[in-house]
């Protein structure tokens, strides 16, 4: 073969390719899509990466000039006997090719190199289909995560429930109802306590303006309350944070970003207990 039919080959399979992973990436984009829509919130918002479109299009060229060689088999002329079902045939390559390439390069890469090639993902789970690499703060991406899962009906009542999940997306476990949250909220758990006095609030909004993942609970007789305190200001009455919370059997009263003096009653509201630990 060749020199200049090798070219036109591996031009034809770069092209088909690369138009295989696009019909992919397509397809994945209007399925996380519809999912950040049923969320109520954007791609943008959750931090799509336009330069990670434009890796996976470039693997699909290289799976396509790739795969084109190979159904050829280098023959003489290849170029204009390539028929429809090939063509097709290396469009496929570089629509499920990919899997393979990016795996390897991202597997073998940094054992060759002696570094890693690709960032790694921190251990918060991701709730599209697509894995986005992003740069927000922590005190955003709590922020977030509050608001997109109190938008879940059965989060918005059940505060517990909300509280876990949100915990959950940053590799923090909680378990039980609000009670037995307040149980855990300690030192030996990981936390770092602060406090339950009239001022703790303080603290605690302090805190989650840091970055740090804050809780406020508070125990009481049959059902108890807790809240996933954000960052904001300025604090109501000086002294009480902003939080999210879901209100049992009442999700049309969740509390989204709003300060805690909503949460609680007055005679309830400063004798919360707060605790925050950091985040990865």
């Amino acid at each position: 073969m060749a020199g200049y039919e090798l070219l036109q080959l591996i031009v034809i399979g770069v092209i088909a390719g690369a138009f295989g992973q696009g019909l992919r990436t397509i397809v994945g984009l209007k399925k996380a899509s519809d999912e950040a829509a049923a969320e109520g919130t954007t791609l943008r918002s959750e931090g799509l990466d336009v330069s990670r479109l434009i890796f996976s299009l470039f693997i699909g060229a290289i799976a396509g000039g790739i795969g084109i060689l190979t159904v050829t088999g280098f023959q003489a002329s290849a170029t204009v006997n390539i028929s429809a079902e090939m063509f097709f045939g290396v469009v496929g390559i570089g629509y499920a090719g990919t899997d393979f390439i990016e795996g390897f390069v991202r597997t073998q890469i940094p054992k060759w190199g002696g570094q890693s090639f690709v960032p790694t993902m921190s251990p918060r789970s991701l709730h599209s289909t697509t894995e986005f690499f992003t740069t927000i703060s922590s005190t955003d991406r709590i922020k977030q995560s509050c608001e997109k899962l109190l938008k879940i009906p059965e989060n918005a009542s059940d505060c517990s429930g909300f509280a876990k999940a949100v915990a959950q997306e940053f590799a923090i476990t909680l378990t039980g109802q609000a009670n037995d949250i307040v149980g855990q909220l300690t030192s030996a758990n990981g936390w770092t306590e602060l406090g339950s006095d009239a001022q703790a609030g303080q603290r605690a909004a302090a805190a989650a303006a840091r970055g740090e993942f804050v809780i406020g609970a508070r125990m009481e007789t049959g059902n108890g309350h807790v809240v996933v305190v954000v960052a904001g200001s300025p604090l109501a009455h000086g002294k009480y944070p902003f939080a999210y919370w879901g209100k049992l059997n009442d999700p049309a009263n969740a509390g989204f970003n709003k300060t805690v003096n909503w949460a609680w009653d007055q005679a309830s509201r400063d004798s919360v207990t707060y605790a925050s630990r950091g985040v990865v």
